[in-house]
């Protein structure tokens, strides 16, 4: 999704970050809201884990269906909860980080967005991959300008996938100063 963006902004909160800690600083998300906001949207509207598999300790009653009996399996399936969000009912088809950094929406999106699992089942490796994803665009940002075909229709289902293929263009900026170790 990074790429049917315009990069300026992340660029923008990249070189501040990067001004003010260094070139060698990889950002906490903290310190980068509009990437953190990048990610999350990115993630929202192509999840990783698409169900998590549960057995009902008690019968479970959930609005408009029949009545799960106790000892049955069922799926808690995270896309129907994604699609449920108040806070991206209206356009839940676009990618707009930006309600990402709307405190308005910020309760909502928590108790419907859970890219990484919940629970007992909640991914043991998600700090690791926030980490490597912030740092990658990060380094996108700061070194490169990304064009992408703008025609582009997206299928929704299985999973989020351009019609065409995503016909993109990367090209280093004249700028980029290349990270060296």
């Amino acid at each position: 999704m990074f790429a049917v963006l315009p990069g300026v902004q992340l660029r923008e909160e990249h070189a501040a970050v990067q001004a003010k800690y260094g070139q060698r600083h990889i950002p906490s998300l903290a310190a980068v809201p509009y990437t953190a906001a990048v990610l999350k949207e990115t993630l929202r509207m192509s999840q990783i884990i698409g169900a998590i598999p549960r057995v009902a300790t008690q019968p479970l009653q959930t609005p408009g269906a029949p009545t799960v009996p106790s000892g049955c399996p069922f799926a808690v399936v995270l896309f129907a909860m994604s699609d449920s969000d108040p806070a991206v009912a209206a356009d839940k088809q676009s990618f707009r980080p930006e309600r990402w950094l709307d405190p308005a929406n910020a309760r909502s999106l928590a108790q419907h967005q859970m890219p990484f699992g919940v629970g007992q089942h909640y991914c043991i490796g998600s700090n690791l991959a926030q980490a490597e994803m912030t740092a990658f665009v990060a380094q996108i940002a700061l070194h490169y300008s990304i064009e992408v075909e703008s025609n582009t229709k997206w299928n929704a289902f299985p999973l989020l996938q351009p019609d065409n293929g995503l016909p993109t263009r990367l090209q280093q900026l004249s700028s980029a100063s290349t990270w060296s170790a």
